[in-house]
């Protein structure tokens, strides 16, 4: 029951494809073969990245994330302009920025024509193609472009009532039936307009039949279920997809086509209600997304050529489907993730075909260039900083004297200090401990019973294997060359959080940044 790609959708298709080829080739070269192998040599002179989206896109925190690490590079100016100056029809586009890369997408109320007529005109590397994207506006371009490259999407019918045409609809309880292609309910009915997000389920009668619609999140609702709305809408054009309930919904967002990130969400289709974490943020968890789903990444990326791009699929029975592709999309709050993108556009701006002709070779290590100590002469090699300071988890010990025979015998090939940290060294250990514990339990001195709660402690803390465990020997008091007494000392905690793994991933391209990649003066830092 599935449609080949009809005649309309495929005109406007090749006309898109046309009109990207009426363009120097050498523009789009590396949409479909970026370089992501060594790093790109630097320009003689400073590349200009121009960002032309919405002004609520480009003033957004991720998208500052992501500028923020560009700029710290030193190898590029950004140049940002807006709807203001793309909707303003008496700024031609001649008048705009001139720029060497461009980051441009389309969004609900920008119009993507007139940056597709400048880069006709400029011909700049566009990190993602302006072209092509004229496809997500139309969901029923966009789930044929999937199927004709084989990309898995759920069985789908649809009622296209463009240009005056009719559709004939048969409905029951628990089907439809368009032009002689039936659906059995549940199945999802979605508008070919690519920004509607008014998107119904119709179930049918044995499941209680009725209706949820889906909608853009309105605090914290993002869908509302109908128990009497029963029919479609006849209205307008929309795709019809089968639906199963109890799968799971993951959000991918690539970076080219050898990086995916995949996040698993609560579907709108449950009950409506949108989880959010304490910040107010919904919830999202990372997942590791398997074989099939990084190689639907990497297709999607080649066949709508666009290198920073959102998509969603859903999980089932081991496999994965696309549902909807979104074009240029953001993940929120991940600095592994901001770094990775910044990094890509980078390679992939100094990378362009564009640039080759004005890259020159590595520059020599002279005295001009490098860091160099203003009074020994001293050139700077290299430098590690280590950052003792950070967020951990709280730092723990008990120490208690032992004259026990079952630890002393850990002295009998020294007199020094013993250390364990590692789970072999610690094991024997344990063991002892064991013994000492179980001989003691049948003690009646009472020295004995107040020793016994602390080392129930210590081998609690060693078999539960709690991070920065360490155990510490030290002699106290030693006669005729043996160790009659020594101090036990148990320490643990005092590791990285997750929040202090977040902040050295923050701090170290900062600190490069300011410290290493700062204005110079004749190859010296300056104030």
């Amino acid at each position: 029951g599935e449609r080949v790609l009809t005649t309309a959708n495929s005109v406007m298709f090749e006309r898109s494809m046309r009109r990207q080829a009426s363009v120097d080739p050498s523009a789009f070269r590396h949409m479909s073969e970026p370089r992501y192998g060594s790093l790109p040599q630097r320009p003689k002179r400073k590349v200009i990245i121009g960002v032309c989206a919405a002004t609520r896109k480009t003033s957004s925190d991720a998208m500052a994330q992501i500028l923020d690490r560009l700029k710290a590079y030193g190898e590029f100016d950004i140049v940002v302009w807006g709807e203001e100056t793309v909707l303003d029809e008496k700024i031609p586009i001649e008048e705009w920025p001139v720029c060497d890369c461009l980051i441009a997408f389309a969004s609900s109320g920008f119009p993507i024509k007139r940056v597709q007529d400048y880069v006709q005109l400029r011909q700049p590397f566009c990190i993602n193609n302006v072209f092509t994207q004229d496809i997500f506006e139309n969901r029923m371009m966009t789930y044929e472009l999937l199927e004709k490259y084989g990309i898995p999407t759920f069985r789908h019918i649809y009622a296209d009532r463009r240009n005056g045409k009719k559709v004939n609809v048969k409905e029951t309880d628990d089907y439809i039936e368009l032009d002689g292609y039936r659906m059995k309910k549940p199945f999802v009915e979605k508008p070919f307009e690519g920004s509607n997000h008014n998107i119904y389920i119709y179930y049918s009668k044995e499941q209680g039949g009725g209706c949820r619609k889906l909608f853009r999140k309105v605090k914290n609702k993002s869908s509302e279920f109908f128990p009497h709305v029963k029919g479609i809408r006849r209205d307008g054009n929309y795709c019809y997809e089968q639906f199963i309930k109890g799968v799971k919904d993951l959000k991918v967002y690539t970076i080219g086509p050898n990086y995916a990130h995949g996040e698993v969400r609560k579907s709108p289709a449950v009950d409506g209600i949108v989880a959010r974490n304490p910040d107010g943020k919904e919830m999202r968890l990372l997942t590791l997304l398997t074989p099939e789903e990084r190689d639907i990444a990497r297709r999607i990326v080649t066949v709508f050529q666009q290198n920073i791009c959102g998509f969603d699929i859903i999980r089932t029975n081991g496999r994965a489907y696309v549902i909807d592709v979104n074009g240029w999309s953001f993940v929120k709050g991940n600095m592994r993730y901001y770094d990775k993108c910044a990094r890509t556009i980078r390679k992939l701006c100094l990378g362009s075909i564009s640039y080759r002709s004005q890259i020159h070779a590595p520059p020599k290590i002279t005295r001009e260039r490098v860091f160099r100590d203003g009074d020994n002469r001293h050139i700077l090699l290299s430098l590690v900083t280590v950052f003792r300071h950070g967020d951990r988890t709280p730092k723990r010990k008990l120490k208690l004297k032992v004259s026990h025979a079952e630890v002393l015998w850990m002295f009998k090939n020294t007199r020094q200090e013993v250390k364990l940290k590692k789970r072999k060294q610690i094991i024997p250990f344990l063991k002892a401990l064991n013994y000492l514990i179980h001989r003691l339990e049948t003690s009646s001195s009472l020295s004995d019973r107040e020793q016994l709660s602390s080392l129930r402690i210590v081998r609690s803390v060693i078999e539960e294997d709690r991070k920065g465990l360490k155990i510490q020997l030290k002699p106290r008091k030693i006669i005729e060359g043996r160790v009659t007494e020594c101090l036990l000392a148990c320490k643990w905690g005092g590791t990285l959080t997750r929040m202090g793994m977040e902040q050295a991933k923050f701090y170290a391209p900062v600190y490069w940044s300011e410290m290493l990649r700062g204005p110079t003066v004749n190859g010296r830092l300056t104030d």
